[in-house]
């Protein structure tokens, strides 16, 4: 079978920021990119909502839009 931990693009979970992904569970493509999660549960929040969420993988990387910087 193909590695589909290859494609995910990303290295920590959008939802649980800071979480390393889990390349063994679900993952979910949105806008032809492939996302991983660190749970299942975060796979939930972000079908729900990944616009709310995908802010969060922007950190170090271009961000196109100007954001309000998070506050932690």
């Amino acid at each position: 079978g193909k590695d589909l931990s290859a494609e995910i693009v990303n290295e920590t979970c959008p939802v649980m920021a800071g979480e390393k992904v889990n390349p063994k569970i679900t993952t979910v493509t949105y806008k032809g990119k492939v996302y991983g999660f660190c749970c299942k549960s975060c796979i939930k929040k972000f079908a729900k909502a990944p616009e709310k969420y995908l802010p969060n993988l922007n950190t170090g990387k271009k961000v196109e839009k100007k954001e309000e910087p998070k506050k932690l």
